[in-house]
């Protein structure tokens, strides 16, 4: 058990870790790279398909890139920090539930080893 508590750990750190390089990633991006999807926008296929589903799709597309470049701007100078803030919290908080979940195995362990407790004799029948 403890063994497979440990994988799962392990594999937790893992993809957390490889999810907070791609968060790090994508807040350093240049913010003038985001300029890069107005083109793609205006040539996606089944615009008019979208258009029937979701009016105005492509004003709401382009206000959500304008308040995209706007965040990039503002947290860019902070986006290592930031990055590894998240990721040092999301370690600590996998690394105390494999903490937890070991000590509760251990303790639960040692309760089904302990011999049980004397009880009092019954009586035994008259022969």
């Amino acid at each position: 058990m403890m063994i497979a508590i440990c994988i799962f750990t392990l594999l937790g750190l893992a993809l957390w870790s490889l999810a907070c390089w791609g968060l790090h990633a994508l807040l350093t991006i240049g913010p003038g790279r985001i300029h890069e999807l107005k083109p793609l926008i205006e040539q996606m296929p089944y615009g008019e398909r979208i258009e029937q589903w979701i009016p105005g799709w492509q004003t709401l597309l382009q206000f959500a890139i304008d308040m995209a470049q706007g965040l990039l701007i503002g947290i860019s100078g902070a986006a290592p920090w930031l990055a590894l803030a998240v990721w040092a919290t999301g370690t600590a908080v996998i690394l105390l539930i494999a903490g937890v979940v070991s000590l509760a195995v251990v303790l639960i362990r040692n309760e089904m080893k302990r011999p049980p407790q004397n009880s009092p004799a019954l009586p035994s029948a008259p022969r």
